[in-house]
C-alpha cells in the first residue's frame, strides 16, 4: 500500500512539474478571424522561422482578442508576429500582447514584429508606451517592431501548390524600439528606392502622423522622412526621394 501511494505521489509530482516546466523559446503568431489568409501567413511565418528561433512552443492565435496562454506556461524568450490587419490606433494591441505575455510567461525578453498596417505610425505614442511598459516590467528586454505605413502582403503561389502570403518589405518601413528598465532606443528601417511602389492610404483612423509618410535611414544612415505620393487613380503610389516631398503634378 505504501509503495502504491509513493508511486502515485511521484506520478503526480512528475505531471505537475511537466505542466509548469519552462520553455526556452515560445513562438506565437496572431491572425485575423475575418481573413483566412492571415492564418496561412502565420503558418508560413512559423515554417520559415521555427528553426532559426529554436521554437520549443508554437501557437497561432485567431486574433488579438483571443490571445490566451496556457496556465503555468513560462517562456524564457517570447517571439510574436502580428499577421492581422490594423490602423494607427491598433498600436495598443502590441502593448496589450507584450503586457499579457510579461505577466503570464515570466520571460527574459519579448520580440514582436508583423505585417499589420500602420501599427507604429504614431511614433511619439509608441515611444511613450514602450517606456511605460519597460518600467512596469524592468527585468524584461523588449524588442518591438511595426509598420509606420500600409503594409502589403502578396499571395505567392509556389509551383501552383497553395498560397504563401508574404509581406513585401520595401513598400513600408519598420520602426523598432528596444527597451529595458525605462531606457528606450528607436531605430528605423532603410528608405525605399525613389519611385518604388507604395500603398497610398486615404482613411487611417487614429493617426497623429501623416499615414503616407515614414521615417527611414537613407544611404548615409541619416534619419529622414519619405512620402508615399498620391496616385492620380487607384491605390498604388510611388515613394518620393528620401528626404524630399512629392513632385507637384
Amino acid at each position: 500500500m505504501k509503495s502504491f501511494l509513493l508511486t502515485t505521489f511521484m506520478i503526480l509530482i512528475t505531471i505537475s512539474f511537466a505542466r509548469s516546466a519552462d520553455e526556452e523559446s515560445c513562438c506565437f503568431c496572431i491572425a485575423e478571424t475575418t481573413d483566412k489568409s492571415t492564418t496561412s501567413e502565420c503558418q508560413r511565418w512559423l515554417r520559415e522561422n521555427s528553426s532559426r528561433l529554436e521554437c520549443t512552443k508554437k501557437v497561432i492565435f485567431p486574433s488579438h482578442q483571443q490571445v490566451s496562454f496556457e496556465k503555468d506556461l513560462s517562456c524564457r524568450k517570447v517571439t510574436a508576429f502580428g499577421a492581422n490587419h490594423g490602423l494607427s490606433y491598433y498600436y495598443t494591441t502590441v502593448f496589450q500582447f507584450a503586457s499579457k505575455a510579461s505577466t503570464a510567461l515570466r520571460p527574459v525578453e519579448i520580440h514582436y514584429d508583423g505585417s499589420t498596417c500602420l501599427v507604429f505610425n504614431n511614433v511619439s505614442a509608441i515611444e511613450s508606451e514602450t517606456q511605460r511598459l519597460s518600467i512596469r516590467f524592468p527585468n524584461v528586454r523588449f524588442v518591438l517592431a511595426g509598420n509606420q505605413n500600409q503594409g502589403v502582403v502578396r499571395h505567392i503561389n509556389l509551383f501552383g501548390i497553395g498560397e504563401r502570403p508574404k509581406e513585401i518589405q520595401g513598400m513600408s518601413s519598420k520602426m523598432t524600439v528596444v527597451a529595458q528598465s525605462g531606457f528606450v532606443d528607436v531605430t528605423y528601417g532603410d528608405c525605399s528606392k525613389s519611385r518604388a511602389v507604395c500603398s497610398f492610404n486615404r482613411g487611417d483612423m487614429g493617426a497623429t502622423n501623416d499615414s503616407n509618410t515614414k521615417f527611414c535611414q537613407d544611404e548615409s544612415q541619416t534619419t529622414v522622412a519619405q512620402k508615399c505620393c498620391e496616385p492620380i487613380i487607384g491605390n498604388w503610389g510611388r515613394w518620393s526621394a528620401p528626404g524630399m516631398n512629392c513632385k507637384v503634378r
